[in-house]
């Protein structure tokens, strides 16, 4: 059976609401109920509905003026009951933004807490191998020794340094201590030192969101800065953040090959599991985030977050 066209659900919603005004029954309210949940499941918009809604009632007192008195208390009442499943829709996403805000929040935390634990736990143990080979090499008399000692110790040297990096990348406390901007700097100049990226950090001063707000824009970007490194083969890099109409707004843009976004759409996204994870952290805030993309014309992430944060449902 083909699904039912656009028209057909017209037809029948007006047959509905037609009937439910001549004999105001429950069996009216379910009919309601259930056209509202197939507009839901066709992804039909609200606005849409409640137009299609009042165009009908206008164009039933222009032809139909013998029916009832009361009509327009049931044409309320219908569509009230139309809208429920609207209604159960919104509270289904509050519900699913409640706990992506939940599950980032304990991310964040665990991942606040490992980098902790990575940096101090790390240091005393690196710091008691330091003291042991100083005291070793002072107390070698044979030199193949003492430059073996010193290999060893430029190699604790580099993974002293791996640790650190690893410890500000699970939560770097520049974030917490001076704020985004400030982090989002940092992250930027250690991978244009890294990797030779140009990357052109372009922020409003008055940039001052809250803790959860820059958490979630720093990852994200992070995030966008790593897909750059790993596959744009861009050579410049600008990242902007400005506010406007209450919301905080960020832009990645790269130079890089970019990409066939329809294309991309089509494939089983096995590789796109950050992507994915970024439009999570930005749809756990109600915000927004677009892609656009070309081949050769490199790549924009965009994305957007409302700096007033409400709880959510409990």
């Amino acid at each position: 059976m083909s699904a039912p066209t656009p028209t057909d659900m017209l037809g029948r919603y007006s047959q509905a609401l037609e009937d439910f005004l001549l004999h105001d029954d429950e069996a009216g309210l379910l009919r309601a109920y259930e056209l509202g949940r197939e507009a839901v499941a066709r992804e039909r918009g609200l606005l849409n509905f409640v137009d299609m809604h009042r165009q009908l009632v206008e164009h039933m007192d222009a032809q139909t003026p013998s029916l009832p008195p009361g009509r327009e208390d049931r044409s309320l009442r219908f569509l009230s009951e139309s809208l429920a499943a609207f209604a159960l829709l919104h509270m289904r996403d509050q519900e699913a933004n409640a706990a992506l805000r939940q599950m980032n929040d304990l991310l964040e935390n665990e991942a606040r807490r490992c980098a902790r634990a990575l940096h101090d736990q790390a240091a005393t143990m690196l710091a008691v191998i330091y003291l042991d080979l100083a005291d070793l090499s002072r107390e070698s008399r044979d030199s193949t020794q003492s430059v073996r000692i010193a290999r060893i110790v430029a190699q604790i040297d580099r993974l002293r340094e791996q640790l650190r990096r690893l410890s500000h990348e699970l939560h770097p406390p520049m974030l917490d201590q001076l704020g985004l901007v400030p982090a989002l700097r940092s992250l930027a100049e250690g991978l244009a030192r890294n990797t030779g990226l140009s990357i052109a950090l372009n922020a409003s001063p008055d940039l001052h969101p809250s803790a959860t707000l820059a958490t979630v824009a720093y990852r994200v970007v992070h995030e966008a800065l790593n897909n750059i490194v790993q596959h744009a083969r861009a050579h410049n890099v600008e990242v902007r953040l400005w506010l406007r109409n209450d919301r905080l707004h960020c832009a990645v843009q790269d130079d890089g090959a970019g990409f066939d976004l329809a294309q991309r759409r089509r494939r089983i996204p096995t590789d796109g599991l950050g992507l994915i994870g970024m439009r999570e952290r930005v749809r756990a805030l109600q915000g927004r985030m677009d892609l656009w993309s070309m081949p050769g014309c490199g790549t924009i992430v965009r994305f957007s977050l409302p700096r007033a944060q409400s709880a959510g449902p409990a």
